[in-house]
This record gives structure tokens, sequence and C-alpha cells, in this order.
């Protein structure tokens, strides 16, 4: 079994290419030059070094592919127009190099994002949601979707949207555990908001799930631990897994407005990414609610990890590994 993974150095794609490894298939993997590989098994894998904007680089090493994970893709910049070009222009392009020389393939899956749905307003979102993205990376990854399902007559596709995924190694949700390994437990915003979660294991186990199932073919599909957690209850259980007792902070939102001001500063001087702007404040700011209804029901899929135990084994990863 050869399968190819696009954004294979990140935090989903690494832990995929491990999983993948461990049932036995044969990995390709694509990295630009400047790619850190430290986080995979670098002697078990076949590396192409090939910009994702460029996928034509990879003419003449698909042939014999029968399973594409497409999980790179951009989330930080500071040109927004990177967004598109990344995120939905390269993914065009691939899967037209793919419907050209993949003779042997049996899935393109495409993992997008929750953002490409946008914020639940009250009403869990669904498959069947009309999408309302409220970011520019949002808007990038529902472009990359559309350009995959103009594929769907040539290519077998499958479309997994998760949303916010957390696990050993996962850095934009560490910070929670970071502030509460120093015994401040923090409230952003409205801390009963549903933000819906996935464990990283449990998002691995469905790709390879949807990969043998011929149903799946065509279709799109959210997964996420259920019930879905609030702000509250997602920052008490960590508190919960560290084993200590925190001051509670409430901070509102608006209080992130100035730091996401002082942060565009900080990038027009350092040329790097801002970690925070208006759009991912109003993100973050936003209630996900979330089913996973349909890929239970289509695909006999349930994740095998409740919040606490997933928060668990990622807070004990984190102390072993010296993140905290």
């Amino acid at each position: 079994m050869k399968a190819l993974v696009t954004g294979a150095t990140g935090f989903i794609g690494s832990h995929l290419v491990n999983s993948l490894l461990n049932k036995g298939f044969d990995v390709t993997i694509t990295a630009r030059e400047s790619s850190n590989t430290a986080c995979l098994p670098c002697d078990r894998i076949k590396i192409n070094y090939c910009d994702i904007c460029l996928p034509e680089l990879l003419h003449g090493e698909l042939a014999d592919i029968e399973y594409i994970f497409h999980l790179a893709g951009l989330t930080k910049t500071r040109d927004p127009r990177k967004f598109m070009k990344v995120n939905a222009e390269a993914t065009a392009r691939l899967l037209a190099l793919c419907a050209k020389e993949c003779k042997n393939l049996k899935r393109f899956v495409y993992v997008g994002s929750l953002a490409a749905i946008g914020p639940s307003h009250g009403t869990p979102l669904t498959e069947d949601t009309q999408p309302a993205p409220i970011t520019d990376y949002g808007m990038s990854k529902l472009e990359g979707e559309k350009f995959t399902r103009t594929f769907m007559n040539m290519i077998p596709v499958t479309i997994i949207h998760p949303p916010a995924v957390f696990g050993p190694g996962e850095r934009d949700l560490f910070i929670y555990f970071k502030m509460i390994n120093r015994r401040i437990k923090p409230y952003v915003g409205n801390p009963d908001r549903k933000i819906a979660l996935v464990y990283i294991k449990d998002l691995t186990d469905l790709l390879l799930h949807v990969i043998k199932k011929d149903e799946a073919i065509g279709k799109t599909y959210f997964v996420a631990v259920e019930p879905i957690p609030t702000l509250r209850y997602f920052a008490d259980t960590i508190a919960e897994a560290s084993g200590k007792k925190c001051f509670t902070v409430h901070v509102p939102g608006s209080f992130l407005y100035p730091a996401a001001i002082m942060n565009a500063i900080s990038s027009f001087f350092t040329g790097k990414p801002p970690v925070i702007n208006f759009q991912k404040i109003r993100e973050l700011l936003s209630e996900w609610d979330y089913s996973s209804d349909k890929v239970k029901r289509e695909l006999d899929f349930k994740p095998q990890y409740s919040l606490k135990d997933g928060v668990k084994e990622t807070w004990d990863w984190y102390k072993k590994n010296g993140w905290l």
C-alpha cells in the first residue's frame, strides 16, 4: 500500500505518517528543502522535496501511489493573498496532476478545516451547513474544498473537516496547558461558548478509516469529541489533569485587540507572520458547535477518546518531553 502525505512535517501530518507506517504503508511525503523533518522517521519514508505550490515537480512520482492525504496548507502569513495561492490554487494544481498521472489511485483525502464552514451561531454545524467563513484562511480552505469537488468525477475523493485538533506535540492550544502549569486557568471571552475539538489519534484513525470505505467516496465528514465541550470545561479538564490548584482569570475578549495591534507592529519589524490579528480574534471568540452524527451513521466511526482521556495523555506527553 503506497501513500503520499502532503504537509507531513506539520502536527497532524507527522502523526498520520506514523499511523500509516504502523499499518504497513509505504509512505512518501512532500516537504520544502527548509522544512524541519525532525518529527518524522526519515529512515522509513521517502521524501520528495517539493514546494506544494509547485506540485508539477512531482511529475513521474505518482503513478504507483494508491492513497493521497492532502494536508499541506498555510495558516499564518503577512500577505492574505498567499492563503489562496497555497490553500486553494496549489490544491487545484495537485488535483489536476493526480487526475493526469495517478494510475492506481484509490482515494484522495482532502483535509480541510472547520474554519471553512464558519461559526455555529447557536446551531450545531453539519456537513449540510451553508459555509460562511469569517477569515481569509477559512475562505481559502473553502476554495480548496470547492476545487476538490470539481475533480470528484475524475478522482475518488473524501473530504474531512476537523475542528481544532489537540494532542502530543500540538502548539496552538498548548498555551492553555502552559498557563495552567503556571496555576493560571484562563477564560477568554465567554467561557460557556462551545469549542469543537478532536484528539489527534481519533482524527488519524478516521483518515485511515475512510480510505477503506467506498461509501465515503464523494462525501464530506466532520468528527469531534463528544459532547462538544465549552471553553470552561476544556480549561477545567486541563487543570484536573495537571493536579494543580489554579487561579481563574477571566479575560474580556476586548482585551485581545490591543495585543493584536502590538503583534501587527512586531510583525512589521520582524517580518514574521502575526500570531494573532483581528480576524483570528473574531474566530477565537466565536462559538463552534459541531455534529459528528453523519460519520457515525454512514461509516460506523466514533471517536474513542473522551476529552479527559485525550487531555490527560497530552498533558503527560508535554511533561515527559519537557514542554512544561
